[in-house]
């Protein structure tokens, strides 16, 4: 026993090969070990080319150049100047995309346009101008940005991460790449869907299970419900997050997580055996015990057969222990350890090795009926109308009642069932086993019987193969039909062989798995399980009834929900906190989360529900508990009802209470919070992370003024941070000018997502600080904003907001609501492409473009990657469709080849 739980603990915790530091550190500058493990995440070399293998097959093509050095020189040219410059641009470019340097921890370029801004510390750096915002400022530090050798002088003096040894030619190479990039505009890899191949691809991968999934896979093992809550933080550690969604791809498990499941394991296999119907079978015989173990537990834990050897390993811990009791509680603690279970593996076989499976034919034969069965119950010989041919199969349905222990009094039930055999005409099947009250279906495939049906017998069998059996069954049940073996159907055998041989392709329970989790965040049912153990799995239309099934249970219902909580991070609204506003409870908090899952609900399950109506919407959630605290008639229960909010400043996804209170601080609104996340969560907008804010003498004049306003007592929220953010010249007003500030009419909510106060027809607030007015104006709101780029996806360009609000090209709008309104009005692209980008990474843990890539862990898109993905969004969207119907999206995901093919 000892043995196997050590295995099960040292294993769980080395499988996934990466750093145990948590990716999730707020560090900025992690060490280049972490980065180079964090690199390999996905499982092996074999599964994900390296970042510089990625980039340097791109297709790159220059579309214009100011520069004096292409791209493909292999050295800058010195000036009369720096005549001993020698930088080699390909050299450097190696240097700067190697992922564990810190070269590109900090700074980071996937699309090679000479714009750095996705490193993890956030440090942008645009080439064009070569500034953190302004780079004049690092002039005294040996930088003027009039030639390569300069850059590189400054590389080696300031930059952290150049090695000791030949660190001035490290610093030379990367300053020539760098001066390579200078006043090009460069396109990576395509820009439309044009390729051709028959199959596209998702990434291969190897992650444990989030906290969600990990609870609902324990609880799928149990028919009663689990002593805790497994995936809260009391029995979990937290969730590592990756593209702004829970993801383990990137992160091992360490030993305190260890820890963890093993103190869960211990304490769920205890209260297991001692909870009547938490397990799917008792044991009274050691021998049957194992065996129900592994065919009703570890096989539904495993999501897959057990191998003999896992077979004979648990077999052994239930019989060499000194009491069954004391034997099944090892064997559910190791299974609940075991990689086999914490371990998502989305692996496969090569295209080659599956085609070469399917056309040998499967290991365990399978039958299944020619025909449509015909039923010989209750029957006589005269008008059975069947006659045998020799190759046939019985379907037998039965219930069973268990053998009585007469040794007691009243006589007790045992877990003895019967096993049935087909005997007739001189004929005896081997016997197969019932294990449990049913009613169920045995399947006998039968040679030996031929010509008509004179009669069949069915008898309980005392003993097999050394393991009492009895008890009592009524057959209700009795089909026959002539037997075929079950053929792998003809469209998966095109598809595999259409696809790259060195390609992978997910066994039928690996897909199982997949599907589930992707659906429900559970591990596979019963019914998926022998779908895939039949291998009707690979038949598109019981998959897709499988994938109906999935999408309308409990879990797929409570999947979707939460996909919204994490997608728009409404869900943290749980967590802050407003003191001094006793109004404001936990159970507040509760609700408004939930109202936003009910909206994206509505709008998933409802077909006459318009997907861009979560924006432009004149109603929301509510139950009892919002009803009372928003002002707005509705339920007087815990239920959540439907209820209009016409006539309101309330309605639609940016003008919720949860979004409006996780926004705010605890004494104030944050307009600019608001005003990014808008672009971020509901456009998929990337807008540059700041620098190095070191504007001097303006930016501490303009929180002077500040701070004497707000003595004043006549300072709104939007004032006070458009006073400091946006002076211009500085480097805040980079980013505030046309991209943030503007948005700041949204403040028309109060940090506890109720309504400002309207008075004679302005929406007002009461002034900052403690002299702070009554009923300030707040001008933001009052005269409106604007959304100036709204037509963007993926990063923004400062310049060219600028020059959108400079020449008053604009979405203009006053309040939340409004601007809900308008983006739907005006068709924005980045609403229907957000749906698609958030799901494909909620479905995959994977990027769908290289604007979604979290470079902190991911490899670039390659150029075929890129490729292929444009075409799976130009199918989303298509499945999306004019009636913006997110489920028909996701069906098509759960149906696309992404999930069932990897690389």
């Amino acid at each position: 026993m000892n043995r196997i739980l050590t295995i099960g603990v040292i294993s769980a915790a080395l499988s996934a090969c990466v750093s145990t530091e948590d990716p999730g550190s707020s560090s900025s500058a992690p060490s280049s070990q972490a980065v180079q493990s964090s690199s390999s995440v996905q499982v092996s070399s074999s599964v994900m080319s390296s970042s510089s293998s990625v980039m340097s097959s791109s297709s790159i093509t220059v579309v214009s150049s100011s520069s004096s050095v292409a791209p493909s020189s292999s050295s800058v040219a010195s000036s009369s100047s720096q005549a001993a410059f020698d930088g080699d641009v390909a050299s450097g470019k190696a240097k700067i995309k190697d992922q564990g340097s810190l070269c590109f921890v900090c700074h980071q370029d996937p699309n090679e346009d000479g714009l750095f801004d996705q490193g993890a510390s956030g440090h942008t750096f645009d080439v064009n101008s070569f500034g953190y915002q302004n780079m004049a400022k690092y002039a005294g530090k040996g930088y003027t940005g009039n030639s390569p050798a300069d850059l590189a002088n400054f590389i080696f003096n300031e930059m952290a991460g150049v090695p000791t040894v030949n660190g001035e030619q490290f610093a030379e190479d990367v300053a020539a790449y760098l001066w390579s990039l200078r006043g090009q505009q460069v396109v990576v890899g395509p820009t439309e869907c044009a390729s051709d191949d028959p199959v596209f691809y998702g990434r291969r991968s190897l992650k444990f299970l989030t906290s969600y999934e990990y609870h609902n896979s324990l609880q799928g093992l149990f028919g009663a419900p689990l002593p805790a809550d497994y995936s809260s933080s009391s029995k979990i550690l937290g969730d590592t997050s990756v593209g702004g969604l829970p993801n383990h791809g990137f992160a091992a498990i360490n030993e305190s997580r260890t820890n963890s499941y093993d103190s869960n394991a211990k304490e769920i296999a205890e209260w297991a055996i001692e909870t009547q119907g938490a397990l799917p079978f008792s044991c009274t015989q050691a021998a049957v015990c194992a065996d129900d173990f592994i065919s009703k537990f570890a096989y539904y834990a495993f999501r897959r057969p057990l191998t003999e050897e896992e077979k004979a390993e648990y077999t052994a811990i239930i019989a060499e222990a000194p009491s069954i009791e004391a034997g099944l509680k090892w064997a559910i603690r190791a299974a609940l350890i075991s990689p086999q279970f914490l371990y998502r593996a989305e692996l496969g076989e090569t295209a080659a090795a599956t085609l070469e499976a399917i056309n040998n034919g499967p290991e365990v034969v399978i039958y299944e009926p020619a025909s449509d069965p015909i039923s010989i119950l209750n029957t006589s010989p005269a008008n059975a109308g069947y006659k045998f041919t020799g190759n046939d199969l019985i379907l037998l349905t039965v219930t069973a009642t268990p053998m009585l222990d007469y040794s007691v009094f009243p006589a007790a039930e045992t877990n003895t069932f019967p096993a049935i055999r087909i005997t007739g005409n001189g004929f005896n099947s081997e016997p197969i086993p019932v294990r449990s009250r049913g009613p169920i279906t045995l399947k006998f495939h039968v040679t030996e019987l031929m010509g008509d049906v004179y009669y069949l017998a069915h008898q309980g069998v005392g003993e097999v193969n050394g393991v009492q059996y009895g008890g009592g069954y009524e057959v209700i049940g009795f089909e026959v039909a002539e037997a075929q073996v079950k053929e792998t159907p003809e469209d998966f055998k095109l598809k595999v062989s259409a696809a790259d041989p060195s390609a992978y392709v997910l066994d039928d329970f690996e897909y199982a798995s997949a599907i589930a989790f992707m659906l429900t965040g559970a591990a596979p049912d019963k019914e998926l399980m022998n779908s895939a153990l039949t291998g009707d799995i690979n038949d598109p239309a019981i998959l897709a009834a499988h994938i109906d099934r999935l999408i309308d249970s409990d879990l797929g219902q409570e999947q979707v929900a939460r996909f919204a909580g994490l997608w728009f991070r409404t869900d943290g609204v749980v967590n802050v906190n407003r003191f001094g506003n006793d109004q404001f409870t936990q159970t507040v908090k509760n609700s408004m989360a939930q109202e936003i899952r009910e909206m994206y609900k509505h709008a998933f399950y409802d077909e006459s529900v318009p997907y861009k109506a979560l924006f432009d919407a004149e109603f929301t959630f509510v139950d009892k508990t919002l009803s009372d605290f928003y002002g707005i008639p509705g339920s007087s229960t815990d239920e959540f009802v439907k209820v209009s909010t016409a006539g309101t400043p309330r309605g639609g996804l940016i003008a919720s209470g949860a979004f409006m209170t996780l926004y705010a601080h605890d004494n104030r609104t944050s307009p600019i919070k608001r005003s990014v996340h808008v672009r971020q969560d509901f456009l998929c907008q990337s807008i540059p992370q700041p620098g190095a804010l070191d504007d001097g003498d303006e930016r501490a004049a303009a929180a002077a003024l500040a701070e004497a306003r707000e003595k004043e007592g006549d300072l709104t929220t939007t004032e006070f941070y458009e006073i400091q953010t946006n002076v211009p010249g500085t480097s805040c007003a980079t980013c505030h000018n046309a991209v943030i500030n503007p948005l700041f009419a949204i403040d028309d909510f109060n940090n506890v997502g109720l309504p400002r106060k309207v008075v004679n027809g302005l929406v007002v607030q009461k002034g900052l600080g403690e002299n702070g007015q009554a009923d300030v104006p707040i001008a933001q709101v009052n005269d409106g904003g604007f959304l100036y780029s709204g037509d963007v996806i993926g990063a923004l360009n400062t310049n060219v907001a600028d020059e959108a609000k400079a020449q008053g090209n604009g979405i203009a709008f006053k309040g939340a609501k409004e601007l809900s309104k308008a983006v739907v009005a005006n068709d924005l692209p980045g609403v229907d492409a957000c749906l698609v980008q958030k799901t494909y990474r909620y479905a995959l843990g994977a990027p769908v473009s290289s604007a979604d890539v979290d470079a902190r862990f991911e490899s670039p898109l390659s150029t075929e990657e890129a490729g292929h993905m444009l075409c799976v969004m130009d199918e989303l969207t298509e499945a999306l469709g004019s009636a913006n119907s997110p489920r028909a999206m996701l069906k098509a995901l759960a149906l696309s080849d992404v999930i069932r093919f990897r690389r």
